[in-house]
């Protein structure tokens, strides 16, 4: 049994306090936008460009739909033709006010278009576009992450989870069409700062963000003292506790396999009025692989929200550990339920994408491996079954 997330929320209605559509008036609402940058060569319609612009404007492999308005921000090859400039560019908007706003959030609007984004060791750079934020000119914050999913190819950005740079496939952006993205903010002060990063250094590399929104929260007579998963091989359990409720009818127990759309999967009534703490749980019994979940509060009068989102992986999803890692000799253990059952293959390469011959001895979901002498730096441990695989890195000491 583990614990995969622990949070200490309250339940909130969420209120906007500020926005940038990037239309021609009236955005940013507040504070102040400065792009690194904001040109492009080729064309016209452009093909290499990192700025504010339409559709008409740049030349796209998969034209952009589900636009707010006219005008979004994109790059595609922001080096440019000639090379002017990097491949890393920003647009950060500065002044924010945010006196007397908490439990704030973050939303935006995020696209992207064919599968070929860098990540070592195919290419010697990652692609990445980021969003993050500072509040009172404290240190930068993470807020979205999308990094190619896959360490050994060129491919499509993805979600990014786990602070690793690479992207897990739990919502991928690979679609022409706009989707929504969003995350919690912490702590409150007087300004925030946001900031959207992107390193982009090939053509038919596009991608667009668009109506990027802040809101704050207001509390409702519930407040919830956490909201935990505890993850087994068939099933996760979901346990929250309540510091106090007034007119509280039940919780709507909310499932997503992409972090878009849910589905309800359970009812728990609530004690509908209490000021002393109160414990609830909902087993899942039908989860599979990666799962996004939600709490919907419904009070007597049926008026809901919604609390934060808690991402769980199902224990019996495909895994792939390594040990020790880092390692300092050539003798590693793999562990992944791949190797468990049927024809598996286990490939090693370097950061430069050459093949490591490795013997591997075992059976079932563990194996005992041995390479020659390497030197130190970082490898790529590859296991695949049936179509489906995996990769870990795996450090040398």
């Amino acid at each position: 049994m583990s614990i995969l997330i622990v949070a200490s929320i309250a339940v909130h209605a969420q209120t906007q306090f500020w926005s940038d559509t990037f239309e021609d008036a009236g955005a940013p609402t507040s504070g102040t936008r400065t792009p690194s940058v904001n040109n492009s060569s080729g064309g016209p319609p452009a093909t290499r460009y990192f700025m504010r612009t339409g559709t008409s404007s740049i030349s796209l492999v998969n034209v952009y739909t589900n636009i707010e308005g006219s005008k979004f921000w994109a790059g595609e090859a922001q080096q440019l033709s000639p090379v002017v400039q990097s491949s890393a560019q920003s647009v950060t908007w500065t002044g924010i006010n945010i006196s007397g706003k908490s439990g704030m959030s973050f939303a935006g609007m995020f696209a992207s278009g064919p599968a070929n984004f860098d990540i070592p060791p195919s290419s010697p750079v990652t692609d990445y576009v980021i969003v993050e934020y500072r509040i009172d000119g404290g240190a930068w914050t993470h807020g979205l992450r999308f990094f190619p999913y896959n360490p050994t190819i060129a491919t499509y950005l993805s979600l990014e989870t786990t602070g690793d740079s690479v992207g897990e496939g739990v919502t991928l952006i690979n679609s022409a069409n706009f989707t929504q993205f969003t995350f919690n903010i912490s702590g409150t002060g007087t300004t925030m700062d946001l900031r959207l990063k992107a390193h982009v250094n090939g053509t038919s590399e596009e991608w667009a963000a668009d109506n990027f929104r802040l809101f704050y929260s207001s509390l409702i007579p519930v407040k919830l003292l956490s909201f935990d998963i505890e993850s087994k091989l068939d099933a996760n359990k979901l346990i929250w506790e309540t510091a106090t409720e007034q007119n509280t009818s039940h919780f709507e127990v909310e499932r997503s396999s992409d972090g878009i759309n849910y589905s309800r999967i359970g009812i728990v009534p609530a004690k509908g009025n209490s000021f002393t703490k109160e414990q609830y749980s909902y087993t899942d019994k039908s989860a599979t692989g990666k799962c996004f979940y939600r709490l919907k509060t419904v009070d007597v009068d049926d008026h809901s929200e919604y609390s934060k989102v808690l991402f769980a992986r199902s224990e019996a999803e495909n895994i792939l550990k390594l040990y020790p890692n880092p390692m300092s000799s050539g003798n590693f253990t793999i562990q992944s339920n791949l190797l468990e059952s049927g024809k598996s293959i286990v490939k090693m390469y370097d950061q430069f994408g050459k093949k490591i011959p490795i013997k591997i001895e075992g059976t079932g979901s563990i194996r005992y491996c041995s390479t020659y002498a390497l030197a130190k730096g970082i490898y790529y441990i590859e296991v695949e079954r049936d179509g489906n695989t995996v990769t870990k890195i795996l450090l040398k000491n």
